[in-house]
Order: structure tokens, then C-alpha cells, then sequence
């Protein structure tokens, strides 16, 4: 059918490999991820949406959201931050949406308590002498560490809740499989300067026979999350 003709294509295959690659590069280049490093090859940077990620799936008990799920909310709200911040224009974080939103319909975030959320993000495995080092983009393809102790309170609870917010205004893209992985290809190239790891988490590991599977693969589908 559709689906199996989509997973067995060259294109498919090809943007796995693409971001695969991509991650092995950051990877090989800071293997132990070290506590010094804050430029844009870090190994840090593959954490970009993981951060809000985590919070959503600790308060939620890991049943609400895919990884791939959260991590995509989480790169929404690292979006906000950044534009709030002054890194990232409004233009920017468009196209940021688009990319997000070619990986098909996020599930409801918007009737999630922030508090709890913020208690949660305090938790952050990745945190250094507790402080989370946010990855946020200073630019399309411009990944940036920043220091959480540059984010205020109610900066942080504003990004989230707009972020968290977006499931309710995600455009919807009527296009075919093939044409879809081609342009998510190309959009994620263009938002984060290479393949992005947030296909990483969504494309890996497909569960193809999951009860909350649909019939599409890539747009609109459960099938494009873990």
C-alpha cells in the first residue's frame, strides 16, 4: 500500500541517512559531549527541543506524547525563546512551524499545567551546577547556546505557553507522501543547518502496526513518530 511503497523509497531512505549522518558528524567532533564547549558544533546542540521534552514527558508519566512528539513541542518553545530573546525574527519562526508541522499534527499541549512544567524543567538532566543550557537558534541554521540564567521567569512561562499553544494553529499541508519528505528535507536543511535530530527522534524506529497509527506515512500520521 501507500505507506510500505513510501518506507521502501529511495527518498526515505535517503533523509534517514541524511540526518543520521548529520548527527554522527556533531557526535564524532565532540564525542564526550564536553561541559566546556558552547559553540555551534557542540554535541550540545543535538539536545535542541529536548529540554522542554523532558518536562512534558515527566509530568505527563510518558503516556500522552511520542518522543518525537515532545521534542517537537520542545523545538516550538525553544523557538519562542529565541525570538524572544532577539535571536530568531518572526519570519524565522514560521518557517520554524512549517518544518515542525511537515512532520504531521502534534497532539494537544495547550491544557498542560506551565507550572508543573517549569517545576519539571528545573530537573533537566542536562543541567550544569543547576542551570539549564538552553540550545536555541541565533538565526536559521545558527544554533545557540545560552545560559538559563539569561531567561526570566516569565519569559520562560510566556515561550511556553504560546509553544504549547501551537497544536491549536498548525497549518495543514495537503501534499503527497513524496513531495512532503522532499520539502521537509529542504525546510529542515534551511531552519537548523543540516538535517535536523528531530527526525532523528521522529523517523527512527516507525511504529508502523502502533493501534494510533493512520494510513499515512509522513503527512498527517501518527506513523511519522516514535
Amino acid at each position: 500500500d501507500g505507506n510500505r511503497r513510501v518506507l521502501a523509497s529511495s527518498e526515505f531512505a535517503e533523509l534517514i541517512a541524511a540526518h543520521c549522518g548529520f548527527k554522527a558528524s556533531i557526535v564524532e567532533g565532540d564525542e564526550r559531549e564536553s561541559a566546556t564547549r558552547v559553540d555551534n558544533r557542540s554535541r550540545r546542540i543535538l539536545n535542541f527541543g529536548h529540554t522542554t521534552a523532558h518536562a512534558l514527558e515527566a509530568i505527563t508519566n510518558y503516556r500522552v506524547f511520542r518522543h518525537g512528539e515532545a521534542v517537537g513541542y520542545g523545538m516550538l518553545v525553544a523557538g519562542e525563546l529565541s525570538k524572544n530573546l532577539g535571536l530568531l525574527s518572526s519570519a524565522e519562526l514560521e518557517l520554524m512551524h512549517e518544518a515542525v508541522a511537515l512532520c504531521g499534527p502534534l497532539p494537544r499541549a495547550d491544557n498542560l499545567d506551565l507550572s508543573r512544567v517549569m517545576r519539571a524543567l528545573q530537573h533537566d538532566k542536562k543541567s550544569v551546577g543547576g542551570q539549564i543550557n538552553w540550545v536555541l537558534l541565533a538565526g536559521l541554521g545558527s544554533p545557540q547556546i545560552v545560559d538559563g540564567k539569561h531567561i526570566s521567569a516569565k519569559l520562560l512561562r510566556l515561550s511556553l505557553r504560546v509553544g504549547l499553544e501551537s497544536c491549536a494553529r498548525q497549518k495543514k499541508v495537503h501534499t503527497n507522501a513524496h513531495a512532503t519528505i522532499k520539502r521537509t528535507r529542504r525546510r529542515t536543511t534551511q531552519v537548523f543547518g543540516g538535517p535536523c535530530h528531530y527526525w532523528d527522534s521522529w523517523l527512527c524506529g516507525i511504529p508502523l502496526y502502533s493501534d494510533r497509527v493512520s494510513s499515512s506515512v509522513v503527512q498527517g500520521s501518527d506513523a511519522a513518530r516514535c
